[in-house]
């Protein structure tokens, strides 16, 4: 499977898995236990697939501890997982606090926006640098998944705003159901933000990969990972 096509595909993974587990627990644990089960498996649970998938692929990243700045090692999963989490803690408090504040001046759709806006920034910035060894990329990968998770926002808001759109998409996603989720739709938003922004980062993601694949012309050699060297 083609990179960009593989990279969106574990996305829609994730949302799958989400949502068999938000239908499996609302009507035994409710909704509130339901919906949180479901920010945690689509953030840290899609974060994880992330990793473990570029690891897999074979994707690059800057220098590691003990070694010049211009090697060149193998992105490990769990250092993906960490530096998005780390990402998306501050983007995530900062996003809550844009929306709630935008909300409660009146600006309700602006300000949902606005926070998604804020929340993918803070969640993409680390994961640009972990890009870092392939230029192009990582200089686009910011603002390609910042206007995902804004044009996520959008997309959202113009099925949420229709009862018509709203039921043909819970049809499709059933994170979308007032009646699965009575009141959690913010599970729904997370997960058209984060595949909008699949799609949109989808392109980098095919051109980091295939310029890892061999070495540019004075491009330093792929050093070897620092904490596998050390066992």
């Amino acid at each position: 499977m083609r990179p960009a096509l593989a990279w969106v595909a574990l996305h829609v993974a994730a949302v799958a898995a989400t949502t068999l587990l938000v239908v499996a627990l609302a009507p035994r644990a409710g909704a509130g236990l339901a919906a949180a089960a479901g920010h945690l498996t689509l953030l840290a649970g899609t974060a994880a697939l992330e990793g473990a998938w570029l690891a897999r692929a074979g994707m690059r990243t800057g220098p590691g501890a003990g070694l010049p700045d211009d090697a060149r090692v193998r992105l490990r999963s769990g250092r993906w997982l960490a530096w998005t989490l780390a990402g998306m803690a501050p983007g995530g408090v900062l996003g809550i606090a844009t929306l709630i504040t935008a909300d409660g001046l009146g600006y309700e759709r602006a300000g949902s926006l606005l926070g998604m806006l804020v929340f993918g920034t803070g969640m993409a910035a680390p994961q640009a640098r972990l890009l870092r060894a392939a230029s192009g990329p990582a200089r686009w990968w910011v603002p390609a998944s910042a206007a995902g998770w804004l044009a996520g926002g959008a997309l959202w808001h113009a099925i949420w705003e229709s009862p018509a759109r709203r039921e043909l998409a819970a049809s499709l996603l059933p994170l979308y159901s007032s009646a699965l989720l009575p009141g959690g739709n913010e599970v729904s938003l997370l997960a058209t933000t984060l595949l909008c922004s699949a799609l949109a980062t989808s392109p980098l993601v095919a051109r980091a990969l295939a310029a890892d694949t061999k070495d540019a012309p004075g491009e330093p050699p792929l050093a070897p990972d620092p904490v596998k060297a050390s066992r």
